[in-house]
């Protein structure tokens, strides 16, 4: 990757589009004062460069580099997904069929909340079933599906015919990012599909969320702060977000140890 063909205003717009995340064409126009089709142009050029990777309606960071791979986000804030799966473990009784998103975030937290527990799992990440796996957890389901991506994620038309005739008890949700409105957002519109759809499937929805994830923001909402039953986070996000907070049903939050 270089950015040595970029002019000034495309690398400032790189610059933004990295610390962001995603950010809309309408967003880079009028933060540069230039036509919509111009921002066009530059997003077109950076995503030929591999810069960026572009979406329709705007451009976000590309997998390598904001969105970072699978192993590289199961280091991050592990202390808080851990902290996450304490509190969700005192929330999952025995016996629950249950669902699980794709994300880190999700795998983590669940594996320390099953751990001794008899539970039907099930989920369309081959990365969490792998986990569950080794870990002992013999009652895993795989929702078949395309794999898409590197982390083995099963998607497309066969998955969710698949997970819509299925029913549960819990629905673990992660995200990318939570905007100060309550907006709950993610980067892939396959993964979004299916997000929406176990969330309808199932008696309760949890949102599982570390605090990285609160100021970012992503290429599209699939829900807000009110369409969850429960919410765990592993501490306070900024005071910003009070009023966003406070329209979930229910928070729990327990920080992880010094």
């Amino acid at each position: 990757m270089t950015t040595e063909q970029l002019n000034k205003r495309q690398k400032e717009a790189l610059s933004v589009i990295e610390e962001s995340g995603f950010v809309t064409i309408e967003a880079l126009a009028s933060m540069f004062e230039v036509s919509q089709q111009t921002v066009r142009r530059d997003i077109i050029l950076m995503d030929n460069l591999h810069l960026v990777e572009r979406f329709h309606g705007g451009a976000g960071t590309l997998s390598s580099s904001k969105r970072s791979g699978y192993i590289q986000k199961q280091i991050v804030n592990t202390s808080g997904k851990i902290a996450i799966g304490h509190t969700l473990s005192l929330v999952i009784p025995l016996k629950a069929d249950i669902y699980l998103d794709f994300g880190t975030t999700v795998e983590t937290a669940s594996l320390i909340a099953v751990k001794g527990k008899t539970l039907n799992i099930h989920t369309s990440s081959c990365a969490t079933a792998m986990s569950f796996q080794k870990s002992g957890n013999e009652n895993i389901y795989v929702i078949g599906g395309k794999i898409s991506g590197k982390d083995g994620s099963l998607t497309g038309s066969q998955t969710t015919e698949q997970l819509d005739k299925m029913r549960f008890d819990y629905a673990l949700i992660g995200c990318s990012a939570i905007e100060t409105d309550g907006s709950i957002l993610d980067f892939d519109a396959n993964k979004i599909a299916m997000k929406k759809l176990a969330m309808k499937r199932a008696k309760r929805k949890i949102l599982l969320v570390d605090s990285t994830k609160f100021g970012k923001t992503s290429r599209e909402c699939f829900a807000q702060i009110s369409d969850f039953d429960l919410i765990i986070i592993d501490q306070q996000p900024h005071h910003s977000f009070n009023p966003a907070l406070e329209q979930a049903k229910e928070i729990r939050m327990e920080s992880p140890p010094d």
